[in-house]
């Protein structure tokens, strides 16, 4: 027995050596705080205890102390969002398996006793070690190495699509509270036009057909004004859902939607930006390289699975007897030939999926470019010709009807139409900014997902008075 103890304490030393792996300490997180810092200049916190932290909440009260910008707001949700928070913890089971893809398999012990009575029993004893669990060890834990890598390129995604899901909601927010402004002075104008219509016709100056357009015209528009009114009240929701927000602290005010910036972003190579600073193609790249290490393993089943290694003994007529013992499966129905073609297909769409991402990528990256130019062209458009056109004719008909060449309800439509060529101005200034956070985002490297649809502001116009003007 002593001359094959050696045997023994190899195995066990393998045992150690080979598990003594460790997960990150922070599993990976550090790396997730520095790529988001890098990529957004904002701080990440990772509250692994189940209460909140004092910190972080006196840090987001200090914040919606001041009126909001969609920095703050941004600042706010990356700190105070739960959902984001139990994201985090998919790096802590990650880095776990990580650990247990370290460790060797517990040896598998096995004994009997036999023996007739009267008799000195006769005892065995084998104790067995998978070969796979020793040899494979080293696949294993590169494959949740890789695994761990793609994880924390998920997680770091999953802050960046929060980041730009609440500037995007912040920045619709800011221009339906603009939308909101102009739609009560066209409501106002509204209600002045159909007073003084009413005012006419009761003189007898006015139709019954003019009275009832304005009448109409005013009802709509109060319409209008009551859609952008649950607009800004579903925007705020959404936003204190992704601050993490309630009770007193949803009173909070919003920063005016700013104007178009004087300074744009640099557009120069943004493919080549795009495709160097995707998460996604990083997912992806990481997502075959498991494919690849499973494979491996996939293929050195075939031949090890089953195998073991370990030591026999027995003890007859009072004497122990060892040697070493191998245990082989003999491979004549399965060959583990499926599971090594399922790993092969699994491969090759993996580099799919991977060649894929980068033409989507690229594309997502010209596409935003695009969208960027046309909406700033758009909105100096509506500030150079637009609204200036519709102030000059509003100067116009007040000379006009300082004249008393045309009445009061011409003057009150003159009105109207300039405040509707502000608010296309508005949602041109909004689109201008969604469309600046999609490049952004594609540029800190992630592919905005399907925005979702425009509130309630976007398709309450103001209503026109087509064939009706006079």
């Amino acid at each position: 027995m002593t001359r094959h103890a050696g045997f023994l304490l190899l195995l066990a030393a393998a045992g150690l050596v080979v598990g003594c792996v460790r997960a990150p300490r922070d599993a990976g997180f550090g790396d997730v705080r520095r790529a988001v810092h890098d990529r957004l200049g904002r701080a990440v916190e990772w509250n692994a205890r189940l209460n909140d932290d004092g910190g972080t909440s006196a840090a987001v009260r200090g914040l919606l102390q001041r009126e909001l910008s969609a920095e703050d707001a941004v600042q706010i949700a990356l700190l105070n969002n739960r959902r984001i928070q139990a994201l985090y913890e998919d790096l802590g089971v990650t880095g776990a398996e990580l650990v247990q893809a370290g460790l060797l398999r517990n040896p598998v012990f096995e004994g009997a006793v036999r023996g007739a009575r009267g008799e000195s029993p006769a005892i065995e004893a084998t104790v067995v070690e998978s070969f796979l669990g020793v040899f494979g060890s080293p696949l294993r834990r590169r494959i949740a190495a890789a695994e761990l890598d793609a994880a924390k390129a998920r997680v770091t995604g999953a802050v960046l699509d929060l980041a730009w899901e609440t500037r995007l909601a912040f920045t619709r927010l800011q221009a339906d509270l603009g939308q909101l402004m102009l739609h009560r002075e066209m409501l106002e104008a509204a209600a002045v036009s159909h007073e003084v219509a009413r005012r006419l016709h009761k003189a007898g100056n006015v139709t019954d057909l003019d009275l009832l357009r304005e009448q109409a015209r005013h009802e709509e528009t109060k319409l209008a004004t009551a859609s952008v009114e649950l607009a800004v009240e579903d925007g705020r929701e959404r936003l204190n859902v992704l601050l993490g927000l309630h009770g007193q602290d949803t009173s909070w005010t919003p920063a005016s939607l700013p104007d178009l910036p004087k300074e744009e972003v640099n557009l120069a190579g943004v493919e080549r930006r795009a495709i160097e600073a995707s998460l996604d193609i990083a997912v992806a790249r990481k997502n075959a390289e498991v494919a690849a290490r499973r494979l491996g393993v996939a293929r050195a089943e075939r031949l090890l699975e089953g195998a073991g290694v370990g030591v026999d003994s027995q003890r007859e007529q009072g004497r122990w007897s060892a040697g070493p013992l191998l245990t082989m499966p003999i491979p004549l129905f399965d060959w583990g030939q499926a599971r090594a073609s399922a790993a092969e297909a699994e491969l090759r769409r993996r580099w799919r999926d991977y060649a894929a991402t980068a033409v989507e990528v690229r594309s997502a990256a010209r596409a935003a470019r695009n969208r960027l130019v046309a909406a700033r062209r758009r909105v100096e458009y509506c500030a150079k010709v637009v609204v200036p056109l519709r102030a000059a004719i509003t100067a116009e008909t007040l000379l006009e009807y300082n004249a008393m060449q045309i009445g009061p309800i011409q003057l009150l439509e003159a009105k109207r139409a300039e405040a509707e060529a502000q608010r296309q101005r508005m949602e041109a200034l909004l689109d201008y900014w969604a469309a600046r956070a999609e490049l952004e985002q594609v540029l800190n490297g992630r592919m905005p997902r399907a925005a979702p649809a425009a509130a309630g502001a976007r398709g309450a116009t103001a209503p026109s008075r087509g064939v009706d003007a006079h």
